[in-house]
């Protein structure tokens, strides 16, 4: 009740204080405007004063700018941990635990779906040969360049190593193929030639999707082939590198049999399926490997946009039975938390949201900081993750689907479309949720240095992102204009943009350069490498640098980080320990033991401290568990564990009283009392009494820097001083750029 009284008697005085200090700066503030007697001072005077307010009016101002900005970040600091309350620290800590492990079950724990799909790879697309065209040397998949060598790489390279009846048709003596391979052909609408003396022309803009009529070389009909739409086959459409395909097409099956898919291979190749019309062609297969209950979905594919041939390829490996096993069992619980983390999300996010004001913006809306939108995008993706799941498993269940038939060809890929499109959700959730962490991690100022430093350099970060886009604008104009027909990386107006930002960070293809123009690549190549490497890259370290110089400038010993649980202990622990450090630094048991006896006599107590002997014992009694008279450690250590306790009271007894009267609620952990209860133990003063001393000097500061102020030499005197302050704070940020304002404040 006292300690209540107490506050209040402290909260009237500092506003009385308050308003005392509002009347003294209008009393300046009239005195300065004019209304002081005109016969002290002459016209020159005036002049003379005119101009070193003008002077003065910057170095004042930017002063009382510096302390209210000191202020608020002291009374943000003191909130902060405010904000977000420890059940929600907690719950979003358990939510991304449960998420992180649930996203890691849902793709597989160990590396076996990686081994799975490397296997089918290796042979291939990387190792295997076969004879091309010319029949001279050998080639892989990737050298393909013909429709021939298609037909051959399918004839000696494909079909027997997928189809193999020695082992009853499984790959690699562990995954079983699925009944058989597909072929799918997309091609390209005849047309008439606009010139005369040419026969061959293909539509460059719409695929042919009629049926197509096939004959033999004599002439004779063979058979036609419809095309067929992407949901009867139950197909994606598919981006190559050259273009975007529709997931229909011309389709042969090649049914789980060697010889009748040779067979059916050559039969193609006599009625010429493939011709100048082809556009793209996939060879897609599945298999299933019964050990690890694992799916391997592949396309094998050719482009072919101007009657070259350009190999592709698309090995993935999936776990469609996501329940199987005790790593299924597991996800599935997993799914369950999942869920009822995202509705009590929902919940909480929806109430707060209609309390507050859904459509409020700014300050005291309910979109008043950038994590709202982030909370708000999170739990869009995950309610379009949960829809996918549905459809995905909806589709998986359906009776249409059969994942183990040998029978025949069944295509996967729309169900690796839908697990693909859920995957992304929840890697981009994921991401999200981490970056969601420094929310909660801003409670320091170094966890939050990034965004700190980020945010200083903004502005140069934005003007240099002009300059640099300007840049990437001209060379990939520049290139297109003269590599577009010869160089990959610069085929396109839109590659060539896309691949100048690429460049700002990996090495361009200088090979292919010289090759295309020896002098101009050689120019090209050396004037985007000087640019980028000695000078661009330069500037950006250099913003990044000075940023981050001022956000460790700003950064006081008290920003240290505190390890407390989640960090949620905030300015309370930081200041319990801050007082526990300094009391344990100048009380220590071996220096009030005089003599080396491993006890603290009454004699040693009042010698140490200043006080009486009378004094000493009682301290002694109070603490004395033998009754010996004396203390030794483990008594010693209890009387410096009460003085804590006491003066982490106190301090938060003062903080209390400075929040409510509008003040900043500074630590003052150097100036700790050490004695209270017991006479002073180490100090001559309470913290409580040296604030309200401090409190009375700034109070006196004041007026004599308005009394000062009414006259030309006070004023230069005045200035002096401003100088002064700044010449010595120059001095203290070069000595230390780790120490900032406040370290230096308690460092006097």
């Amino acid at each position: 009740m006292a300690d209540n009284e107490d506050a209040d008697l402290k909260a009237t005085r500092l506003t009385s204080t308050s308003e005392a200090k509002d009347e003294e700066v209008e009393l300046a503030v009239t005195s300065t405007n004019g209304d002081a007697p005109k016969d002290d001072m002459t016209t020159d005077d005036k002049g003379s004063d005119d101009e070193e307010n003008k002077v003065e009016e910057k170095p004042i101002d930017q002063g009382i700018i510096g302390d209210a900005k000191e202020r608020f970040h002291d009374i943000e600091d003191s909130l902060r941990d405010q904000k977000y309350s420890r059940g929600e620290c907690l719950c979003f800590f358990t939510f991304l635990i449960v998420f992180t492990i649930m996203a890691v079950l849902a793709r597989g724990v160990s590396d076996v779906a990686f081994t799975q799909t490397i296997t089918i790879r290796q042979s291939l697309i990387e190792r295997d040969e076969f004879i091309p065209w010319n029949d001279h040397g050998e080639k892989s998949f990737g050298d393909a360049s013909t429709i021939e060598d298609v037909y051959r790489y399918l004839e000696d390279v494909a079909i027997p190593f997928l189809m193999r009846p020695e082992s009853d048709y499984y790959v690699q003596s562990q995954q079983a193929l699925l009944g058989g391979v597909r072929l799918k052909q997309l091609r390209m609408k005849p047309m008439e030639c606009s010139k005369d003396g040419f026969d061959r022309c293909w539509d460059k803009g719409e695929f042919d999707k009629g049926t197509v009529n096939y004959y033999f070389p004599n002439g004779d009909y063979a058979q036609n082939f419809t095309y067929i739409d992407s949901s009867v086959i139950d197909d994606q459409s598919w981006r190559g590198k050259y273009s975007s395909y529709p997931g229909g097409g011309f389709i042969v099956d090649l049914p789980l049999d060697i010889e009748a898919s040779l067979a059916i291979i050559n039969l193609l190749r006599n009625i010429t399926w493939m011709d100048g019309g082809t556009r793209f062609l996939a060879a897609d297969f599945n298999t299933y490997n019964p050990s690890t209950g694992l799916h391997t979905v592949a396309r094998l594919a050719w482009e072919m946009p101007t009657g070259g041939v350009f190999p592709n390829d698309e090995v993935k490996t999936w776990k469609f039975e996501r329940y199987n096993g005790g790593d299924g069992q597991a996800l599935a619980a997993f799914h369950v938390l999942f869920l009822i983390w995202v509705l009590g999300m929902t919940i909480m996010t929806f109430t707060e949201c209609w309390k507050v004001g859904c459509l409020r913006c700014g300050k005291g809306g309910y979109w008043n900081s950038k994590w709202k939108g982030i909370d708000a995008l999170n739990l869009f993706i995950f309610y379009v993750s949960i829809c996918l799941f549905i459809y995905n498993e909806t589709y998986r269940t359906s009776g249409d689907l059969d994942l183990f038939s040998t029978s025949k060809y069944v295509s996967f890929r729309q169900l690796q479309y839908g697990f693909t499109l859920e995957a992304y959700t929840i890697a981009v959730n994921g991401l999200l949720l981490w970056i969601k962490l420094f929310k909660y991690l801003a409670i320091n100022k170094r966890l939050r240095f990034l965004f700190t430093m980020l945010g200083k350099s903004s502005t140069d970060i934005l003007m240099f992102a002009i300059v640099l886009m300007v840049f990437v604008i001209a060379f990939g104009t520049a290139g297109f204009l003269t590599f577009n027909s010869d160089v990959d990386d610069f085929r396109s107006y839109v590659f060539s943009m896309g691949n100048m930002v690429r460049f700002t960070l990996v090495d361009m293809d200088y090979p292919s350069l010289t090759l295309s123009a020896r002098l101009w690549g050689s120019l090209f190549y050396f004037g985007w490498s000087l640019l980028m490497l000695l000078i661009l890259a330069n500037v950006f370290i250099a913003i990044l640098t000075e940023a981050y110089s001022q956000v460790q400038m700003e950064l006081t010993d008290d920003d240290k980080l505190d390890l407390n649980f989640l960090g949620m202990g905030g300015v309370l622990g930081r200041m319990r320990a801050t007082i526990v450090e300094r009391i344990n630094a100048a009380v220590k048991h071996d220096e009030f033991d005089g003599d080396g006896d491993g006890k603290v006599s009454a004699e040693e107590l009042a010698q140490q401290t200043n006080i009486t002997i009378e004094r000493a014992r009682e301290i002694i009694a109070e603490h004395d568990v033998d009754g010996d008279g004396q203390l030794d450690e483990k008594e010693f250590e209890k009387l410096k564990q009460q003085i804590i306790d006491e003066q982490v009271e106190q301090e938060q007894t003062v903080r209390a009283v400075t929040m409510r009267a509008g003040q900043s609620p500074s630590l003052r952990a150097d100036n700790v009392d050490l004695g209270g209860a017991y006479g002073g133990l180490t100090a001559n003063i309470s913290s409580k009494e040296f604030d309200e001393l401090k409190e009375e000097v700034n109070q006196i500061m004041e007026l004599l820097t308005a009394v000062l102020d009414q006259t030309p030499a006070g004023k230069r005197a005045l200035k002096q001083r401003e100088m002064e302050k700044q010449k010595e704070e120059k001095e203290k940020r070069r000595s230390s750029k780790v120490h900032g304002r406040k370290s230096s404040k308690i460092g006097k």
